[in-house]
């Protein structure tokens, strides 16, 4: 039975049937120690300790490589809150603001990208250190809000005409 496949009702009923007037109960003390005398000294072939370890780590670490890559997406195609999470990862946790210039543990701090242009974006170098005070008033100040509408507005109806529903 494979991990994940769901047995049929025959298959079922059989089990249970064969369960059925089996005593199972939890092991005593004593039982767990006549079991490990028994166990001890027993050599293991390697066949046997692979496949142990196989069933521990079912992917090399090759293939766990493989497939976080496979997760990642090339920069070109991230969204912008991947993208501020990136610059996180990259350069870490803002602890002050470069536009007033304070340092309080209580306040947060963001990474804001400056010109809110798609080549800003992907450059983990341009972002600048905000409090979210100064964030807001800055994205107010140049229309980024607006500016990201717009681009969405247009992105909208480029899918629209392209789809033929103009």
């Amino acid at each position: 039975m494979r991990k994940g496949q769901k047995m049929t009702k025959e298959s079922r009923a059989k089990m249970s049937a064969a369960k059925l007037g089996r005593k199972t109960r939890p092991l005593t003390e004593e039982a767990k120690q006549k079991i490990s005398v028994a166990n001890s000294g027993r050599e293991w072939s390697e066949d046997a300790k692979q496949k142990l370890r196989d069933m521990r780590h079912p992917y090399s670490k090759e293939e766990k490589l493989k497939m976080r890559l496979a997760r990642i997406k090339p920069v070109s195609e991230m969204s912008r809150q991947s993208l501020h999470r990136r610059v996180e990862q990259l350069r870490g946790k803002p602890m002050f603001c470069e536009k007033c210039e304070t340092e309080n543990e209580k306040t947060t701090y963001v990474w804001a990208s400056p010109n809110h242009t798609r080549e800003e974006y992907e450059d983990a170098d341009s972002y600048i250190r905000m409090c979210l005070p100064c964030h807001g008033t800055f994205d107010n100040e140049t229309g980024a809000y607006l500016v990201e509408a717009r681009k969405e507005i247009e992105r909208l109806k480029a899918i629209i005409a392209e789809a033929g529903l103009v």
